[in-house]
């Protein structure tokens, strides 16, 4: 059976349910936030979709990536509800070029830029879908607000401020069906969502609790190529013949099974309105855990026993055996906990100016990934651990802070048809990534510096990349009909404190100017065309520069601290 063109068969069931949405006061109070009337500019130098607040009641959302999935010229790496490696793609960038992309809530970063690939995904499940308001889609960096990590674009998921008393407790229930390689299971999950807001004179407070619980279906399906000599009949009992993505033939033999992904997401967010003056502040703690440890192995004898060794026969004896899949059928746990702060203030000032400053900070309190030896039913189970076969993958003193400073007028130098916007930018990211070799049977794991009995480790890396940036964005209505937008940002980036292993990488720093232009036509109110071009500057995280790191089936990650 040609496995990779046949269809999986899979029947999904979303189902919410919302238990209560109850309105504590029966006035609306209209809400009118400073920041949005800075940087407008960005709005109108660069294609933008806007999901308002209506458009999200219609949409079947079981996680925040739903909200922007249909947008156009867009693409999340959903695999499944939960899945943490939701990459995404904008425009030209494609899903795993995650360092052109940028996600906001609130202001506050959710791009991932310290690693790429799969593990540069932005932090989605730091945001509860029971929180959003709208989420607006800019297209590319033609705007000077945004670094050259906006090439592909930008993201902005913006959060409903409490303009009333409301309770809400939502309940939503999942459940998949899958059927393919022999397999027939079904997987089921869960999301519940509470919340408490409301809008006591000058101060609004906003506080959410949000579980998830689900099954993902297997992600990778195991095959092997034929080699050389014949498998006896009993060993290839219940595998799928078929070929690889590579047009090679050979055998499925298993899958990884089920993914299971829980979150608990506690969150909390204060706002306070003066009569010039709008402060906010926000913490998001998660507790995140995902496990694969029900590996399907298709192989059974006889007795229908599972096999994990293949017995090559010449002449009717047993020439040689080798195990099916190896590490590939190693199971793995993981548990992540991060902390997501931010603070900003918001400024309408005289003469037609306004401000906004925004601080953030994330770290990751804990995060470690262990991988067993290979699958406890295997007769090299015990022995692969002895000799260090499973790996344990830690994070430290990882996270990132981030401060801008922006200011704006409608009427620069009181001339109505100028406008003119200015900021600083401050970035400072840090990256910590321990691998070692492990034993995860006797290895038990502790409060000091390593975890577990730690043998012939393998290379650490890491290191420190930080960004100051100054950006202006002008414009000038030319006319009734003409419209000139003009924009410049200059940016200053060093890395320091690069290693891999005990090689100690030179400071390095670069600069580098980014000038946009665009220009607008209006011939009407509802038609206009505008052409922006725009360049767009990418300074390396710190994964390409430090990190090496093999992915196995042949497939690695080389850093280059020139880059």
């Amino acid at each position: 059976m040609d496995f990779f063109y046949t269809a999986i068969r899979k029947i999904a069931l979303i189902t919410g349910i919302v238990i209560a949405n109850i309105t504590l006061a029966s006035e609306l109070e209209e809400v009118t936030v400073i920041a949005n009337q800075v940087f407008k500019d960005t709005n109108l130098v660069s294609p933008t979709s806007t999901i308002s607040a209506e458009q999200l009641e219609v949409i079947n959302i079981t996680t925040v990536e739903d909200a922007l999935a249909q947008e156009p010229s867009l693409i999340v790496r959903k695999r499944f509800i939960g899945d943490a490696n939701g990459v995404i793609g904008i425009r030209g960038s494609n899903m795993f070029q995650t360092t052109r992309s940028m996600v906001f809530v609130d202001g506050m970063p959710l791009h991932y830029h310290l690693q790429t690939r799969f593990r540069g995904a932005p932090r989605w499940s730091l945001v509860s879908t029971g929180e959003i308001d709208n989420v607006e889609v800019i297209y590319g960096a033609f705007s000077a607000e945004y670094s050259g990590n906006a090439m592909g674009g930008v993201v902005n998921v913006n959060t409903r401020k409490p303009s009333e008393g409301r309770i809400a407790l939502e309940s939503g229930y999942f459940s998949q069906q899958y059927k393919t390689l022999n397999s027939d299971d079904t997987f089921n999950g869960y999301r519940t969502f509470a919340s408490y807001e409301n809008k006591i004179g000058d101060l609004g407070l906003f506080v959410s609790y949000t579980q998830m619980d689900n099954e993902g279906q297997p992600q990778t399906q195991l095959f092997t190529k034929a080699g050389s000599g014949t498998a006896t009949g009993t060993v290839d009992s219940g595998s799928v013949q078929g070929v690889n993505e590579f047009a090679d033939a050979g055998i499925y033999f298993g899958d990884s099974g089920p993914e299971n992904s829980k979150t608990d997401l506690f969150k909390a967010k204060l706002f306070y309105d003066l009569e010039r003056v709008q402060l906010r502040g926000s913490v998001a703690f998660e507790e995140r855990s995902r496990s694969e440890d029900q590996q399907n192995n298709l192989l059974r004898d006889s007795d229908s026993n599972a096999i994990f060794e293949r017995r090559v026969d010449i002449d009717g004896e047993v020439f040689d055996t080798y195990q099916y899949g190896s590490s590939r059928f190693q199971q793995r746990s993981q548990e992540r906990n991060s902390l997501l702060l931010g603070l900003g203030a918001s400024i309408d000032l005289e003469s037609g100016w306004v401000s906004d400053a925004f601080y953030s900070y994330f770290n990751i309190l804990d995060d470690v990934e262990v991988r067993s030896g290979n699958h406890p039913d295997s007769p090299y189970f015990v022995s692969d651990n002895e000799r260090y076969k499973a790996r344990i993958t830690e994070y430290d003193n990882t996270g990132w802070q981030i401060f801008d400073l922006k200011f704006a007028t409608d009427s620069w130098l009181g001339d109505e048809q100028q406008r003119l916007s200015v900021g600083l930018h401050y970035d400072d990211y840090e990256l910590n990534y321990i691998v070692d070799d492990y034993n995860s049977i006797t290895a038990v794991r502790d409060t000091d510096e390593t975890d577990g009995d730690l043998a012939t480790g393998r290379s650490d890396s890491g290191g420190k990349a930080s960004t100051v940036a100054l950006f202006a964005q002008y414009g000038y209505a030319l006319s009734d009909a003409w419209d000139l937008a003009l924009g410049l940002r200059y940016e200053e980036w060093e890395a320091t404190e690069g290693f891999i292993g005990a090689t100690q990488t030179p400071e390095r720093s670069e600069t580098g100017l980014s000038p946009k232009l665009s220009v607008a036509w209006t011939p009407n109110d509802s038609q206009q065309l505008r052409y922006s071009a725009a360049k767009a500057l990418r300074f390396p995280v710190i994964e390409e520069l430090y990190v090496n790191d093999t992915q196995g089936a042949g497939a690695a990650a080389i850093s280059d601290p020139t880059l």
